[in-house]
């Protein structure tokens, strides 16, 4: 019987230190490291262009939580 891997999560570009918010209406999503402005999230841009998923994905530094 084949050992099943678990299932992994895509890379949330909400998670990401590369993800900013462009001033641009029609193109509000911004990935710094690809250097792309997209409509939707990059990630899904990047997984519909090439069927891979993102391999920029750096998480956002985690922060203390306040007492």
């Amino acid at each position: 019987m084949p050992v099943s891997q678990p299932l992994r999560e895509p890379p949330s570009c909400w998670r990401c230190r590369h993800l900013a918010i462009s001033y641009d209406v029609r193109l509000p999503y911004l990935c710094r490291n690809m250097q792309i402005k997209t409509r939707t999230l990059p990630s899904e841009e990047v997984f519909r262009a090439s069927g891979l998923e993102c391999r920029g994905f750096d998480p956002k530094p985690t922060q203390p939580a306040k007492p």
